[in-house]
């Protein structure tokens, strides 16, 4: 059976925390586990795709994944989730699915993951940049 599971960074203390996502009566949006429960920027939620890299990290939606190659990192796409196909992709700077979308999901343990869109939001406003 596949995990499900989510995570978002804490509005308190800015650290990441794992486990089930709600959101109360209030709207706000939480991350909670057996024994917490952590208020979380709604943006940052994101859910476990069930997959690993090729160095076993989880890969949740918004992580971006990559390799290094010719000395230096190649930034493949942004983990989406994809209504349309009820998949996750990667998807471009423009937000559309890229020529990695040809890569079947089990493939991304090939790929590394090397950050997230919201770990350094002014550097990732130009992630693929990196690439260039």
């Amino acid at each position: 059976m596949r995990e499900i599971k989510f995570r978002g960074k804490s509005i308190k203390d800015s650290k990441w925390y794992y486990g089930y996502f709600l959101v109360n009566q209030f709207g706000e949006y939480t991350i909670c586990g057996k024994d917490f429960a952590f208020q979380v920027i709604p943006e940052t939620v994101g859910q476990f795709t069930g997959l690993k890299d090729k160095y076993n990290f989880e890969i949740f939606e918004g992580d971006c994944l990559g390799d290094y190659e010719d000395e230096k990192w190649v930034i493949y796409g942004v983990v989406s989730f994809y209504d349309y196909n009820a998949t996750y992709v990667l998807t471009g700077e423009d937000g559309f699915a890229t020529d990695y979308e040809t890569y079947d999901c089990s493939d991304w343990k090939l790929l590394t993951l090397i950050g997230n869109i919201y770990q350094h939001p002014k550097r990732n406003e130009n992630i693929f940049k990196i690439s260039q």
